[in-house]
């Protein structure tokens, strides 16, 4: 009887352990999780802001050319009318 006893509190103190690792586990996996989410967060929002970049500089070279192409159509007009 006396060896049962103590390998039930063996077993429990075992148990209790572990349930503590598991826990400190848990909390380590939780911060690292959260760091990861937060960087992957930032280089996102890098990335969308260089896209932003390019795309507005692509906007201006457009416009540029249409502008440009405008003020050829008009002049050849220009010139064909007189």
């Amino acid at each position: 009887m006396e060896t049962t006893v103590l390998r039930r509190e063996d077993l429990i103190e075992m148990l209790s352990q572990l349930d503590f690792q598991l826990d400190q586990l848990n909390d380590s996996l939780e911060f690292h999780i959260s760091e990861q989410k937060q960087s992957w967060e930032r280089e996102q929002e890098v990335r969308l802001n260089s896209c932003v970049r390019q795309l507005e500089s692509l906007e201006r070279k457009i416009t540029s050319n249409w502008k440009q192409s405008d003020l050829n159509s008009k002049a050849l007009r220009l010139k064909l009318s007189c």
